[in-house]
């Protein structure tokens, strides 16, 4: 699976996270989560990466359910004081 958050305003400055878990509830939702299957996270950079540029997008890529179906939680938070703004959210599915 890989999920992108598109912020409606260029320069909004959104983040993006998701995890994996056997099955969704209170004892495993932010901010009570102990554990989780894996996790993927992006923000925007500190500094450049050599050969790699970013844009307003962010993108989780590696969500991936192999031999047993998990249930994934996404969330996309704003940064630098950002507290609302609007955004699309593409998640796009891959087989193997």
């Amino acid at each position: 699976m890989e999920v992108t958050v598109v912020p409606k305003n260029r320069r909004a400055n959104f983040s993006i996270y998701a995890y994996q878990v056997g099955t969704v509830s209170e004892k495993n939702i932010v901010p009570n989560l102990y554990s989780c299957v894996s996790c993927e996270a992006e923000h925007k950079w500190d500094f450049k990466k050599r050969g790699r540029t970013q844009n307003h997008t962010r993108t989780v890529k590696k969500l991936t359910a192999i031999a047993n179906p998990f249930q994934v939680v996404i969330g996309v938070t704003g940064a630098n004081g950002l507290a609302e703004g609007e955004y699309e959210l593409h998640v796009k599915l891959k087989t193997r």
